[in-house]
Protein backbone atom coordinates (compact mmCIF):
# COMPACT_ATOMS: atom_id res chain seq x y z
CA UNK A 1 0.00 0.00 0.00
CA UNK A 2 1.02 3.56 -0.49
CA UNK A 3 0.13 6.22 1.36
CA UNK A 4 0.52 9.68 -0.39
CA UNK A 5 0.59 12.82 1.70
CA UNK A 6 -0.61 16.71 1.69
CA UNK A 7 -0.49 19.33 4.48
CA UNK A 8 -3.25 19.23 6.18
CA UNK A 9 -4.32 20.66 9.91
CA UNK A 10 -5.87 18.18 12.08
CA UNK A 11 -7.86 15.61 11.22
CA UNK A 12 -9.37 12.62 11.89
CA UNK A 13 -8.92 9.50 9.49
CA UNK A 14 -10.56 5.86 10.04
CA UNK A 15 -10.16 3.68 6.94
CA UNK A 16 -11.19 0.25 7.27
CA UNK A 17 -9.39 -1.97 4.47
CA UNK A 18 -9.72 -5.12 2.64
CA UNK A 19 -7.83 -7.01 -0.07
CA UNK A 20 -8.96 -5.29 -3.86
CA UNK A 21 -8.54 -6.60 -6.72
CA UNK A 22 -6.20 -4.46 -8.11
CA UNK A 23 -3.57 -5.24 -5.21
CA UNK A 24 -3.27 -1.75 -3.22
CA UNK A 25 -4.91 1.58 -2.65
CA UNK A 26 -3.60 5.32 -2.75
CA UNK A 27 -4.50 7.42 0.16
CA UNK A 28 -4.40 11.28 0.23
CA UNK A 29 -4.67 12.95 3.72
CA UNK A 30 -6.15 16.57 2.87
CA UNK A 31 -8.05 19.61 4.68
CA UNK A 32 -11.54 17.84 5.79
CA UNK A 33 -14.20 19.45 3.57
CA UNK A 34 -17.66 19.85 4.37
CA UNK A 35 -19.83 17.10 2.42
CA UNK A 36 -21.83 18.59 -0.83
CA UNK A 37 -25.39 19.30 -0.53
CA UNK A 38 -27.49 16.84 -1.78
CA UNK A 39 -29.75 18.77 -3.62
CA UNK A 40 -33.25 18.23 -4.39
CA UNK A 41 -32.87 15.22 -5.63
CA UNK A 42 -34.79 11.94 -3.75
CA UNK A 43 -32.71 9.98 -1.94
CA UNK A 44 -33.47 6.94 -4.21
CA UNK A 45 -31.61 9.12 -6.57
CA UNK A 46 -28.82 10.30 -5.13
CA UNK A 47 -26.71 7.08 -5.45
CA UNK A 48 -26.52 3.38 -5.61
CA UNK A 49 -29.24 1.63 -2.95
CA UNK A 50 -27.33 -0.20 -1.04
CA UNK A 51 -29.91 -2.71 0.64
CA UNK A 52 -29.38 -3.87 4.33
CA UNK A 53 -31.80 -7.20 4.33
CA UNK A 54 -30.58 -9.88 6.65
CA UNK A 55 -30.97 -11.55 9.99
CA UNK A 56 -30.46 -8.80 12.50
CA UNK A 57 -32.49 -10.92 14.75
CA UNK A 58 -29.14 -12.68 15.62
CA UNK A 59 -27.33 -9.12 16.74
CA UNK A 60 -30.57 -7.70 18.67
CA UNK A 61 -31.09 -11.10 20.60
CA UNK A 62 -29.52 -11.25 24.21
CA UNK A 63 -28.12 -13.97 23.54
CA UNK A 64 -26.43 -13.35 20.22
CA UNK A 65 -22.22 -14.01 20.57
CA UNK A 66 -21.12 -10.62 19.35
CA UNK A 67 -23.01 -8.63 22.06
CA UNK A 68 -22.88 -5.90 20.02
CA UNK A 69 -25.20 -2.45 20.84
CA UNK A 70 -27.78 -1.08 18.38
CA UNK A 71 -25.80 2.17 18.35
CA UNK A 72 -22.47 0.20 17.03
CA UNK A 73 -24.26 -1.45 14.67
CA UNK A 74 -25.93 1.54 12.68
CA UNK A 75 -22.71 3.17 12.90
CA UNK A 76 -21.19 0.46 11.33
CA UNK A 77 -23.47 -0.21 8.67
CA UNK A 78 -23.29 3.46 8.71
CA UNK A 79 -19.02 3.54 7.71
CA UNK A 80 -18.98 0.67 4.91
CA UNK A 81 -22.40 2.53 2.85
CA UNK A 82 -25.48 0.87 3.63
CA UNK A 83 -27.78 3.15 2.95
CA UNK A 84 -31.08 1.70 3.88
CA UNK A 85 -31.74 -1.01 6.79
CA UNK A 86 -34.78 -3.24 6.63
CA UNK A 87 -35.91 -4.76 9.95
CA UNK A 88 -35.55 -8.61 10.04
CA UNK A 89 -38.78 -9.67 12.17
CA UNK A 90 -42.22 -8.57 11.23
CA UNK A 91 -42.85 -5.24 12.09
CA UNK A 92 -40.68 -2.23 13.27
CA UNK A 93 -38.58 -0.70 16.14
CA UNK A 94 -38.66 3.04 16.68
CA UNK A 95 -35.58 3.26 18.85
CA UNK A 96 -33.60 1.80 15.44
CA UNK A 97 -35.26 3.91 13.22
CA UNK A 98 -33.95 6.80 15.57
CA UNK A 99 -30.76 5.00 15.31
CA UNK A 100 -30.61 4.87 11.51
CA UNK A 101 -31.55 8.46 10.82
CA UNK A 102 -29.13 9.11 13.36
CA UNK A 103 -25.88 7.38 11.44
CA UNK A 104 -27.62 8.36 8.06
CA UNK A 105 -29.54 5.35 6.75
CA UNK A 106 -33.09 5.43 6.00
CA UNK A 107 -35.25 2.78 8.22
CA UNK A 108 -38.04 0.43 6.53
CA UNK A 109 -40.33 -1.88 7.97
CA UNK A 110 -41.65 -5.65 7.14
CA UNK A 111 -44.28 -7.21 6.41
CA UNK A 112 -44.50 -10.95 5.52
CA UNK A 113 -46.87 -13.08 3.62
CA UNK A 114 -47.17 -15.27 5.72
CA UNK A 115 -48.77 -12.88 8.88
CA UNK A 116 -51.70 -12.81 5.66
CA UNK A 117 -53.77 -16.41 7.48
CA UNK A 118 -54.08 -14.32 10.71
CA UNK A 119 -55.77 -11.70 8.54
CA UNK A 120 -57.71 -14.51 6.35
CA UNK A 121 -60.98 -14.75 8.80
CA UNK A 122 -64.00 -14.17 6.55
CA UNK A 123 -62.21 -13.45 3.38
CA UNK A 124 -64.02 -14.46 0.22
CA UNK A 125 -62.63 -18.22 -0.96
CA UNK A 126 -60.28 -18.64 -4.03
CA UNK A 127 -61.48 -21.14 -6.86
CA UNK A 128 -57.85 -23.00 -8.37
CA UNK A 129 -57.86 -23.97 -11.41
CA UNK A 130 -60.11 -27.46 -10.59
CA UNK A 131 -62.86 -25.63 -9.25
CA UNK A 132 -62.06 -26.15 -5.36
CA UNK A 133 -62.21 -23.80 -2.92
CA UNK A 134 -58.26 -22.57 -2.14
CA UNK A 135 -57.71 -20.38 0.29
CA UNK A 136 -58.24 -16.78 0.45
CA UNK A 137 -59.05 -14.34 -3.22
CA UNK A 138 -56.43 -12.66 -4.25
CA UNK A 139 -58.82 -9.75 -5.26
CA UNK A 140 -60.73 -9.46 -1.93
CA UNK A 141 -59.89 -6.15 -1.15
CA UNK A 142 -61.26 -6.11 2.64
CA UNK A 143 -58.36 -9.06 3.47
CA UNK A 144 -55.68 -6.68 1.93
CA UNK A 145 -56.73 -3.69 3.75
CA UNK A 146 -56.62 -5.65 6.84
CA UNK A 147 -52.78 -6.79 6.04
CA UNK A 148 -51.80 -4.44 4.21
CA UNK A 149 -53.40 -1.19 3.99
CA UNK A 150 -54.01 -0.55 8.05
CA UNK A 151 -50.37 -1.47 9.01
CA UNK A 152 -48.98 1.17 6.15
CA UNK A 153 -50.91 3.43 7.75
CA UNK A 154 -49.69 2.86 10.98
CA UNK A 155 -46.21 2.92 10.13
CA UNK A 156 -46.08 5.78 7.90
CA UNK A 157 -47.61 8.22 11.09
CA UNK A 158 -44.77 7.54 13.17
CA UNK A 159 -42.60 9.79 11.20
CA UNK A 160 -40.05 7.80 11.71
CA UNK A 161 -40.30 5.21 9.29
CA UNK A 162 -39.16 5.79 5.59
CA UNK A 163 -40.24 2.65 3.67
CA UNK A 164 -42.19 -0.90 3.92
CA UNK A 165 -40.80 -3.63 2.72
CA UNK A 166 -42.90 -7.19 1.83
CA UNK A 167 -41.73 -10.79 2.50
CA UNK A 168 -43.75 -12.55 -0.68
CA UNK A 169 -41.30 -15.62 0.01
CA UNK A 170 -43.91 -18.60 0.80
CA UNK A 171 -42.43 -20.29 3.73
CA UNK A 172 -43.88 -23.75 4.26
CA UNK A 173 -43.83 -23.76 7.91
CA UNK A 174 -46.71 -21.39 8.35
CA UNK A 175 -48.09 -19.90 4.98
CA UNK A 176 -48.06 -22.96 3.13
CA UNK A 177 -48.97 -22.31 -0.87
CA UNK A 178 -50.51 -18.78 0.25
CA UNK A 179 -47.58 -17.51 -0.98
CA UNK A 180 -48.05 -19.38 -4.73
CA UNK A 181 -50.03 -17.09 -7.59
CA UNK A 182 -53.23 -18.72 -7.43
CA UNK A 183 -55.34 -17.46 -10.21
CA UNK A 184 -58.47 -17.62 -8.74
CA UNK A 185 -61.30 -17.98 -10.98
CA UNK A 186 -64.27 -17.34 -7.97
CA UNK A 187 -67.43 -15.43 -9.04
CA UNK A 188 -66.17 -12.31 -8.17
CA UNK A 189 -62.98 -12.38 -10.69
CA UNK A 190 -64.53 -14.46 -13.12
CA UNK A 191 -67.61 -12.07 -13.80
CA UNK A 192 -65.75 -9.01 -13.49
CA UNK A 193 -63.57 -10.33 -16.17
CA UNK A 194 -66.32 -11.73 -18.72
CA UNK A 195 -67.88 -8.97 -18.17
CA UNK A 196 -65.67 -6.62 -19.10
CA UNK A 197 -64.42 -8.62 -22.41
CA UNK A 198 -67.95 -9.72 -23.32
CA UNK A 199 -68.31 -13.25 -22.69
CA UNK A 200 -70.44 -15.68 -21.21
CA UNK A 201 -70.17 -15.46 -17.14
CA UNK A 202 -72.58 -18.61 -16.99
CA UNK A 203 -69.51 -21.11 -16.87
CA UNK A 204 -69.72 -24.10 -13.72
CA UNK A 205 -66.44 -23.69 -11.67
CA UNK A 206 -64.99 -27.01 -12.70
CA UNK A 207 -64.85 -25.35 -15.96
CA UNK A 208 -63.64 -21.96 -15.83
CA UNK A 209 -59.77 -23.01 -16.62
CA UNK A 210 -60.57 -24.83 -19.56
CA UNK A 211 -63.04 -22.65 -21.33
CA UNK A 212 -60.72 -19.87 -20.67
CA UNK A 213 -57.66 -22.07 -22.06
CA UNK A 214 -60.01 -23.05 -25.07
CA UNK A 215 -60.37 -19.34 -26.17
CA UNK A 216 -57.27 -19.27 -25.75
CA UNK A 217 -57.77 -16.54 -22.77
CA UNK A 218 -55.42 -17.52 -20.20
CA UNK A 219 -53.09 -14.88 -20.76
CA UNK A 220 -55.25 -12.59 -20.91
CA UNK A 221 -57.23 -13.36 -17.74
CA UNK A 222 -53.76 -13.34 -15.91
CA UNK A 223 -53.35 -9.65 -17.33
CA UNK A 224 -56.64 -8.68 -15.94
CA UNK A 225 -55.95 -9.82 -12.40
CA UNK A 226 -52.66 -8.17 -12.85
CA UNK A 227 -54.57 -4.91 -13.61
CA UNK A 228 -56.87 -5.43 -11.11
CA UNK A 229 -54.10 -6.07 -8.63
CA UNK A 230 -52.17 -2.53 -9.70
CA UNK A 231 -55.08 -1.17 -9.38
CA UNK A 232 -56.27 -2.15 -5.86
CA UNK A 233 -52.64 -1.30 -4.48
CA UNK A 234 -52.46 2.08 -6.29
CA UNK A 235 -55.63 2.85 -3.88
CA UNK A 236 -53.41 1.77 -0.96
CA UNK A 237 -50.48 3.53 -2.15
CA UNK A 238 -52.63 6.44 -2.74
CA UNK A 239 -53.41 6.90 0.65
CA UNK A 240 -50.14 6.34 2.02
CA UNK A 241 -48.73 8.93 0.15
CA UNK A 242 -51.27 11.46 1.51
CA UNK A 243 -49.50 10.94 4.19
CA UNK A 244 -46.34 11.01 3.87
CA UNK A 245 -45.38 11.60 0.17
CA UNK A 246 -42.15 10.04 -0.40
CA UNK A 247 -42.91 6.85 1.49
CA UNK A 248 -41.32 3.87 -0.27
CA UNK A 249 -42.42 0.34 -0.51
CA UNK A 250 -40.18 -2.85 -1.68
CA UNK A 251 -40.86 -6.36 -1.83
CA UNK A 252 -38.98 -9.61 -2.39
CA UNK A 253 -39.75 -12.91 -4.47
CA UNK A 254 -42.26 -13.94 -7.10
CA UNK A 255 -40.92 -11.86 -10.04
CA UNK A 256 -41.47 -13.75 -13.44
CA UNK A 257 -42.44 -11.17 -15.76
CA UNK A 258 -41.92 -13.49 -18.91
CA UNK A 259 -44.42 -15.99 -17.50
CA UNK A 260 -48.24 -14.75 -17.18
CA UNK A 261 -49.13 -17.83 -14.91
CA UNK A 262 -46.55 -16.70 -12.14
CA UNK A 263 -46.08 -12.96 -13.06
CA UNK A 264 -49.91 -11.46 -12.95
CA UNK A 265 -49.69 -11.33 -8.68
CA UNK A 266 -45.96 -9.97 -7.88
CA UNK A 267 -46.49 -7.10 -10.83
CA UNK A 268 -49.32 -6.39 -10.25
CA UNK A 269 -48.22 -5.45 -6.44
CA UNK A 270 -45.06 -3.52 -7.73
CA UNK A 271 -47.18 -1.57 -11.03
CA UNK A 272 -49.76 -0.48 -8.06
CA UNK A 273 -47.34 0.53 -5.21
CA UNK A 274 -44.75 2.88 -7.70
CA UNK A 275 -45.82 6.36 -9.62
CA UNK A 276 -43.96 8.95 -11.17
CA UNK A 277 -42.46 10.28 -7.90
CA UNK A 278 -42.06 7.54 -5.89
CA UNK A 279 -40.78 3.90 -7.04
CA UNK A 280 -41.47 0.59 -6.37
CA UNK A 281 -37.97 -1.37 -4.98
CA UNK A 282 -37.79 -4.96 -6.85
CA UNK A 283 -35.60 -7.09 -4.35
CA UNK A 284 -33.97 -9.85 -7.01
CA UNK A 285 -33.42 -12.70 -6.21
CA UNK A 286 -32.08 -15.51 -8.71
CA UNK A 287 -28.85 -14.72 -7.46
CA UNK A 288 -29.51 -17.12 -5.32
CA UNK A 289 -29.20 -20.28 -7.56
CA UNK A 290 -27.55 -18.77 -10.80
CA UNK A 291 -24.19 -20.48 -11.91
CA UNK A 292 -20.75 -19.96 -10.68
CA UNK A 293 -19.87 -17.00 -12.97
CA UNK A 294 -22.74 -15.51 -11.32
CA UNK A 295 -24.34 -13.49 -14.61
CA UNK A 296 -25.62 -10.04 -13.09
CA UNK A 297 -26.57 -9.50 -16.31
CA UNK A 298 -29.27 -11.92 -17.20
CA UNK A 299 -31.86 -9.43 -15.19
CA UNK A 300 -34.83 -7.88 -15.37
CA UNK A 301 -33.53 -4.28 -15.02
CA UNK A 302 -34.36 -2.93 -18.64
CA UNK A 303 -37.79 -4.22 -18.07
CA UNK A 304 -38.25 -3.22 -14.35
CA UNK A 305 -36.92 0.22 -15.96
CA UNK A 306 -39.75 0.73 -18.53
CA UNK A 307 -42.20 0.47 -15.80
CA UNK A 308 -40.82 2.80 -13.26
CA UNK A 309 -39.60 0.45 -10.88
CA UNK A 310 -36.51 -0.03 -9.66
CA UNK A 311 -34.26 -2.99 -9.88
CA UNK A 312 -31.88 -3.98 -6.85
CA UNK A 313 -30.01 -7.26 -7.01
CA UNK A 314 -28.53 -9.97 -4.43
CA UNK A 315 -27.35 -12.81 -3.29
CA UNK A 316 -27.16 -14.54 0.49
CA UNK A 317 -23.87 -15.03 2.53
CA UNK A 318 -24.45 -18.77 2.25
CA UNK A 319 -23.69 -19.02 -1.14
CA UNK A 320 -20.89 -16.34 -0.86
CA UNK A 321 -19.01 -17.27 2.23
CA UNK A 322 -18.28 -20.63 1.69
CA UNK A 323 -21.62 -22.53 0.65
CA UNK A 324 -20.39 -22.61 -2.95
CA UNK A 325 -17.16 -23.86 -3.56
CA UNK A 326 -17.26 -23.31 -7.17
CA UNK A 327 -18.06 -19.52 -7.11
CA UNK A 328 -15.16 -17.72 -9.45
CA UNK A 329 -15.41 -14.06 -8.47
CA UNK A 330 -15.34 -12.85 -4.81
CA UNK A 331 -17.76 -11.68 -2.87
CA UNK A 332 -17.28 -8.13 -2.62
CA UNK A 333 -16.93 -7.98 -6.85
CA UNK A 334 -20.23 -10.03 -7.08
CA UNK A 335 -22.12 -7.11 -5.02
CA UNK A 336 -19.80 -4.28 -7.08
CA UNK A 337 -21.51 -6.06 -10.28
CA UNK A 338 -24.61 -6.35 -8.88
CA UNK A 339 -25.15 -2.63 -7.37
CA UNK A 340 -23.32 -0.77 -10.77
CA UNK A 341 -25.03 -2.02 -13.18
CA UNK A 342 -28.54 -2.34 -11.51
CA UNK A 343 -30.52 0.37 -9.24
CA UNK A 344 -28.11 -1.17 -6.10
CA UNK A 345 -27.49 -4.92 -4.26
CA UNK A 346 -28.57 -6.54 -0.89
CA UNK A 347 -27.14 -9.46 0.43
CA UNK A 348 -29.15 -11.71 3.00
CA UNK A 349 -27.07 -12.73 5.62
CA UNK A 350 -28.13 -15.05 8.93
CA UNK A 351 -24.88 -15.37 10.28
CA UNK A 352 -24.06 -12.30 13.09
CA UNK A 353 -22.07 -9.91 10.77
CA UNK A 354 -18.43 -10.98 11.16
CA UNK A 355 -15.46 -8.98 10.07
CA UNK A 356 -15.53 -10.74 6.69
CA UNK A 357 -19.15 -9.79 6.10
CA UNK A 358 -18.66 -5.42 6.67
CA UNK A 359 -15.26 -6.34 4.75
CA UNK A 360 -17.27 -7.51 1.77
CA UNK A 361 -19.28 -4.22 2.29
CA UNK A 362 -16.54 -1.48 2.48
CA UNK A 363 -14.64 -3.10 -0.47
CA UNK A 364 -17.82 -3.11 -2.19
CA UNK A 365 -19.02 0.37 -1.32
CA UNK A 366 -15.23 2.06 -2.27
CA UNK A 367 -15.50 0.88 -5.73
CA UNK A 368 -19.33 1.82 -6.33
CA UNK A 369 -18.45 5.37 -4.62
CA UNK A 370 -15.38 5.88 -6.43
CA UNK A 371 -17.74 5.43 -9.88
CA UNK A 372 -20.33 7.28 -8.81
CA UNK A 373 -18.37 10.33 -8.19
CA UNK A 374 -16.67 10.13 -11.47
CA UNK A 375 -20.22 9.52 -13.22
CA UNK A 376 -22.90 9.63 -11.09
CA UNK A 377 -24.53 12.20 -13.18
CA UNK A 378 -24.85 10.15 -16.48
CA UNK A 379 -25.93 7.13 -13.70
CA UNK A 380 -28.90 9.29 -12.10
CA UNK A 381 -29.72 11.43 -15.18
CA UNK A 382 -28.38 10.20 -17.95
CA UNK A 383 -30.79 8.14 -20.61
CA UNK A 384 -30.06 4.43 -21.40
CA UNK A 385 -29.42 3.05 -23.96
CA UNK A 386 -27.94 -0.98 -25.18
CA UNK A 387 -28.07 -0.03 -28.84
CA UNK A 388 -25.39 2.79 -28.92
CA UNK A 389 -21.70 1.11 -29.53
CA UNK A 390 -21.24 -2.08 -31.00
CA UNK A 391 -18.32 -4.29 -29.75
CA UNK A 392 -16.64 -6.42 -32.04
CA UNK A 393 -14.21 -9.19 -30.17
CA UNK A 394 -10.84 -9.36 -31.56
CA UNK A 395 -10.65 -12.89 -32.20
CA UNK A 396 -13.62 -13.98 -33.36
CA UNK A 397 -14.31 -16.39 -31.00
CA UNK A 398 -18.87 -16.44 -30.46
CA UNK A 399 -18.25 -17.95 -26.59
CA UNK A 400 -16.37 -14.51 -25.80
CA UNK A 401 -18.16 -12.27 -27.68
CA UNK A 402 -20.63 -13.51 -25.47
CA UNK A 403 -19.21 -12.08 -22.85
CA UNK A 404 -19.06 -8.60 -23.81
CA UNK A 405 -22.09 -6.68 -21.75
CA UNK A 406 -22.08 -2.56 -22.66
CA UNK A 407 -24.61 0.14 -21.68
CA UNK A 408 -24.61 3.71 -22.53
CA UNK A 409 -25.65 6.87 -20.81
CA UNK A 410 -26.59 10.23 -22.64
CA UNK A 411 -26.62 13.52 -21.05
CA UNK A 412 -26.88 16.93 -22.20
CA UNK A 413 -24.95 15.76 -25.54
CA UNK A 414 -22.38 13.64 -24.16
CA UNK A 415 -21.99 9.45 -24.02
CA UNK A 416 -20.75 7.49 -21.31
CA UNK A 417 -20.19 4.22 -22.28
CA UNK A 418 -19.79 1.16 -19.53
CA UNK A 419 -18.12 -1.77 -21.37
CA UNK A 420 -17.64 -5.47 -19.17
CA UNK A 421 -15.73 -7.97 -20.35
CA UNK A 422 -17.78 -10.52 -17.36
CA UNK A 423 -15.93 -13.12 -18.56
CA UNK A 424 -13.78 -15.01 -15.31
CA UNK A 425 -11.87 -17.03 -17.58
CA UNK A 426 -10.14 -15.08 -20.65
CA UNK A 427 -8.91 -11.55 -21.05
CA UNK A 428 -10.37 -9.98 -24.61
CA UNK A 429 -9.27 -6.96 -27.23
CA UNK A 430 -12.37 -5.53 -28.44
CA UNK A 431 -12.78 -2.52 -31.23
CA UNK A 432 -15.72 -0.45 -30.00
CA UNK A 433 -17.77 1.06 -32.72
CA UNK A 434 -20.29 4.14 -32.57
CA UNK A 435 -22.19 3.97 -35.47
CA UNK A 436 -24.40 6.35 -34.35
CA UNK A 437 -22.76 9.21 -33.80
CA UNK A 438 -22.87 12.13 -36.22
CA UNK A 439 -20.91 12.61 -39.15
CA UNK A 440 -19.88 15.93 -38.86
CA UNK A 441 -17.93 16.52 -35.27
CA UNK A 442 -15.04 15.68 -33.46
CA UNK A 443 -14.95 13.87 -30.59
CA UNK A 444 -12.84 14.00 -27.24
CA UNK A 445 -12.65 10.07 -25.98
CA UNK A 446 -11.80 10.16 -22.35
CA UNK A 447 -11.58 6.83 -19.49
CA UNK A 448 -13.97 8.65 -16.78
CA UNK A 449 -12.21 6.42 -14.11
CA UNK A 450 -8.54 7.34 -14.86
CA UNK A 451 -8.93 10.84 -16.33
CA UNK A 452 -6.92 9.63 -19.31
CA UNK A 453 -7.73 10.52 -22.78
CA UNK A 454 -7.84 8.17 -25.74
CA UNK A 455 -6.39 9.37 -28.75
CA UNK A 456 -6.47 8.08 -32.56
CA UNK A 457 -2.70 7.84 -33.05
CA UNK A 458 0.08 10.15 -31.99
CA UNK A 459 -0.61 12.75 -34.22
CA UNK A 460 -4.19 13.71 -33.46
CA UNK A 461 -6.21 14.29 -30.18
CA UNK A 462 -9.38 14.21 -30.92
CA UNK A 463 -11.79 11.31 -32.91
CA UNK A 464 -13.76 12.82 -36.39
CA UNK A 465 -16.69 10.52 -36.21
CA UNK A 466 -15.37 8.34 -39.56
CA UNK A 467 -12.58 7.43 -36.91
CA UNK A 468 -14.54 6.37 -34.00
CA UNK A 469 -17.16 4.86 -36.96
CA UNK A 470 -14.87 2.55 -37.71
CA UNK A 471 -13.85 1.88 -33.62
CA UNK A 472 -11.50 2.62 -30.61
CA UNK A 473 -9.47 -0.43 -29.61
CA UNK A 474 -8.79 -1.62 -26.14
CA UNK A 475 -7.96 -5.12 -24.02
CA UNK A 476 -9.72 -6.04 -21.19
CA UNK A 477 -8.45 -8.43 -18.25
CA UNK A 478 -10.93 -11.02 -17.19
CA UNK A 479 -13.46 -9.77 -15.31
CA UNK A 480 -12.74 -6.25 -16.69
CA UNK A 481 -14.40 -3.25 -17.30
CA UNK A 482 -13.90 0.03 -18.73
CA UNK A 483 -16.15 3.86 -18.50
CA UNK A 484 -15.46 5.44 -21.82
CA UNK A 485 -16.66 9.47 -21.83
CA UNK A 486 -17.42 10.60 -25.18
CA UNK A 487 -17.72 14.78 -25.48
CA UNK A 488 -17.95 17.31 -28.25
CA UNK A 489 -14.40 18.67 -28.98
CA UNK A 490 -13.52 22.05 -28.11
CA UNK A 491 -11.49 24.38 -30.76
CA UNK A 492 -8.08 23.66 -29.80
CA UNK A 493 -7.98 20.92 -27.16
CA UNK A 494 -4.67 19.65 -26.33
CA UNK A 495 -4.40 17.03 -23.71
CA UNK A 496 -1.94 17.26 -20.43
CA UNK A 497 1.30 15.86 -21.43
CA UNK A 498 1.31 12.05 -20.07
CA UNK A 499 -2.34 11.60 -19.90
CA UNK A 500 -2.95 10.07 -23.45
CA UNK A 501 -3.52 6.36 -24.18
CA UNK A 502 -3.25 5.27 -27.69
CA UNK A 503 -6.36 3.26 -28.85
CA UNK A 504 -4.86 -0.22 -29.61
CA UNK A 505 -4.39 -0.91 -33.04
CA UNK A 506 -2.07 -4.01 -32.81
CA UNK A 507 -0.91 -4.91 -36.40
CA UNK A 508 0.16 -8.42 -35.63
CA UNK A 509 -2.02 -10.38 -38.75
CA UNK A 510 -2.77 -8.12 -41.47
CA UNK A 511 -6.60 -8.06 -42.34
CA UNK A 512 -7.42 -9.15 -38.54
CA UNK A 513 -9.67 -7.17 -36.26
CA UNK A 514 -10.34 -4.60 -38.41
Amino acid sequence: MTVRTTSCRKIGLAVFVGALLTGGLWIEIAQAQAPPESGEAPWWNQGKIRFGWGSWANIFNRHARSHLSAEDLFENLSRVGMTVFVEHSPGYDLDRARLARKFGLRYFATEYIQNLPNKAEGARRAIDELGKEVHHCPLDRSLYERWFLNYALEVVKTDLVDGLHMDWEPYPDESGPLGVQIACVCDFCFSGYAAGRHLDADVPTADRFSFLEGKHRLADYYAYLEDETAAMFREFADRVHAVKPDFVFSAYGGYSPNKPEYRWRMYGLARGLTSSDVPFLVLDHRHYWDDHTRPWWYSFYDYNRSLGLKTIGGTWDNSMFGGRPDMAVSAAQCLYDIGINMDGHWLWFEQDPAPELYQTWEIANRRMAAVERRVGEFLFHGEEDIRFVTPVEWSGNPALERKIIHRTFHLRGEHLVHVNNVSTDRPVTLRIRFPHLGDEADWIVRDAMEDLVYVPDADASVWTSRHLHAGLQLSLVERGEVWLKVSPASDNFRPERGSTVLSATIKTMPGHGE
